[in-house]
C-alpha cells in the first residue's frame, strides 16, 4: 500500500486547524490494466509477452511458455498467443 499527506486542500475543505489528510492506494489501483508503476510513479505498458489484470497485480506477468503478446499494455492472458518467430 502507498500512501502520502496532502498537506495543501482548497480553502473550502481545510478548517484552521485541519493538518491535511493522509491518501492511501494499493499499488495496484494506480495504474490501469495493461500498465505497471515504475520506480518514478509513472505507469508504463506492459512489455511484450506480458500483462497485467487491472487490481490483481501491482507488476506485468509473464505469459505462459512459448507464447507471446502481439503488442504491448495486453490486459489479459488471452492476448498471449503462440509466438510466430
Amino acid at each position: 500500500m502507498l500512501c502520502w499527506k496532502i498537506l495543501k486542500l482548497p480553502h473550502d475543505l481545510m478548517s484552521s486547524h485541519s493538518s491535511g489528510y493522509e491518501y492511501c492506494f494499493f499499488i495496484s489501483e494506480l495504474c490501469d490494466a495493461g500498465f505497471e508503476l515504475l520506480p518514478d510513479g509513472k505507469c508504463e505498458p506492459c512489455p511484450r509477452g506480458y500483462f497485467r489484470i487491472a487490481n490483481l497485480s501491482p507488476n506485468c506477468v509473464p505469459c505462459t511458455t512459448g507464447l507471446i503478446t502481439n503488442n504491448t499494455g495486453a490486459t489479459s492472458a488471452d492476448e498471449c498467443t503462440i509466438s510466430e518467430y
